[in-house]
């Protein structure tokens, strides 16, 4: 699949924001980025209230997100759990559980040349009720607290810039 640029569109999901995660989960998005779909472009974009606000897949390196608003974001405002590099530029994450999550969870994935850009953005955390064996959501902190969520939770943070 070719280079896709979406412009524009806004999604009003309905997570609920006060239940807990059990209660709540939904592997949803509210904008997917479908395999195959390579050095995508999604600028302007309003979502609110949705699970993961836009989820890259596989293929999509060199994503560039640009003048995105997300708020109330039950989870990740990008799960880019693939490890994909790319560009997040001039966005408001507004209220979200996880700025970027980086959870490849249980696949091997060498990532150590990928590198996620932010410009010009802003990311605002949002306290959430957590997955119950976690509540209340001692293992988060630090990474709530940075804006990243990644799975090994006995390694340091990878080097993040600013």
């Amino acid at each position: 699949m070719p280079s896709v640029h979406f412009v524009g569109g806004r999604v009003n999901g309905e997570v609920p924001l006060q239940s807990d995660w059990a209660n709540t989960y939904a592997n949803s998005a509210g904008l997917l980025v479908k395999e195959g779909t390579t050095r995508p472009t999604i600028e302007g974009v309003r979502a609110c209230r949705c699970w993961d606000g836009i989820r890259l897949t596989a293929q999509a390196n060199g994503f560039l997100l640009k003048g995105c608003w997300l708020s109330e974001i039950r989870d990740g405002a990008v799960e880019d759990d693939y490890l994909r590099g790319g560009t997040i530029e001039d966005c408001l994450f507004d209220g979200c559980f996880s700025g970027i999550s980086l959870d490849p969870g249980s696949n091997d994935r060498d990532w150590s040349d990928q590198v996620v850009a932010i410009e010009r953005s802003l990311i605002r955390m949002q306290a959430f009720l957590a997955k119950p064996w976690l509540l209340p959501c001692r293992r988060y902190d630090l990474a709530v607290m940075r804006g990243f969520s990644w799975r090994s939770w006995n390694e340091p943070m990878p080097t993040a810039s600013w």
